[in-house]
Parts: C-alpha cells; sequence; structure tokens
C-alpha cells in the first residue's frame, strides 16, 4: 500500500482529498522511514521494535496534521453541515491512516533486519487513545480554524470590550 492508496480510503468515505498533496507528503513520510531505519540497522539484532514505533509516530504526529483540510477536501465544502461532516469522519479516518502508515514503515523497515512486528502489542503499550488524539487534536485545531467552524477567541478576554 502506498499514501495515494490512503486517499481511496477517503473517497470511499465521501471524502475528497486534495491529490496536489501526495508529492509533499511522499518526501516528508521518507524523513521518518529513513530516521527510523538508521536507528534499527545501528542496533541491529538488539533492535527495540517499541523505540521504533515510537520514533516513527513522532515524525508522523508532526507530518499529518499539516495537511489539514487537504486531507478530505480539495476546497471549502460550501455549508457547515457538510464541513462538520466531513471533519467528523477525518477525525475518524485520519488517526487510522497514520497509524496504518506507521505501521507499514515498522514493518518493512522490521522486516529487513527480521524483526517480527506484532502491531497490537505496541498500539496497546502506547495506547489507542493517545494514538487517535496525537494526530486528532493538532488536525481538528488547524482544521477548524481554516474552516472557521469555531470563533477566533478574543486575545484580551471576554471584558475587554
Amino acid at each position: 500500500m502506498n499514501i495515494k492508496d490512503h486517499c481511496i480510503v477517503l473517497h470511499n468515505h465521501n471524502l475528497c482529498p486534495d491529490m496536489d498533496i501526495l508529492p509533499a507528503l511522499d518526501v516528508l513520510l521518507m524523513i521518518p522511514f529513513s530516521y527510523t531505519f538508521e536507528q534499527m540497522r545501528a542496533t541491529k539484532g538488539t533492535s527495540n521494535v517499541l523505540k521504533a514505533f515510537q520514533t516513527a509516530w513522532h515524525f508522523m504526529k508532526l507530518i499529518f496534521p499539516v495537511f489539514s483540510v487537504n486531507w478530505i477536501a480539495k476546497s471549502k465544502p460550501p455549508t457547515r453541515d457538510e464541513q462538520v461532516r466531513m471533519a467528523s469522519l477525518a477525525l475518524i479516518l485520519l488517526p487510522e491512516i497514520a497509524l496504518a502508515e506507521t505501521a507499514r514503515h515498522i514493518g518493512f523497515i522490521g522486516g529487513s533486519f527480521g524483526e517480527k512486528l506484532d502491531l497490537s502489542v505496541l498500539t496497546e503499550r502506547n495506547g489507542l487513545k493517545e494514538i487517535y488524539s496525537d494526530i486528532a487534536i493538532p488536525w481538528m485545531e488547524v482544521a477548524f480554524k481554516d474552516w472557521g467552524l469555531v470563533p477566533n477567541p478574543d486575545p484580551l478576554g471576554p471584558d475587554s470590550g
């Protein structure tokens, strides 16, 4: 599976990701892959797959939210209801895609060094709740601001008027 396949998943859920993000995303995803590969190569024979997963995940949680609403639409949907519908789906799907991409990296790298990967153990130790919040919260903050779904708070507070 490559990153374009994840966009097909989003399309199947009636989202319309901006395919123009794919070249930049492919380049950015080389960072966690290369860094994790080098980490496991340096510790070959004693590799810590959990540590490698955490390293790759650190990069994924920085990369995935950057593209914000581009994951779900090429342009802002015309109605607030459609924006909320799409954002709600993204809150569920994007962490899954980031997790799948991380697992793909770790699986390939681990296999290259003869390491066995049991993703259920990795996600259990890391906690799926934290994994979801690592992607969903930063993504939501950017997306909701981009689409104006939440009002900008008054920096001086409610009594500044």
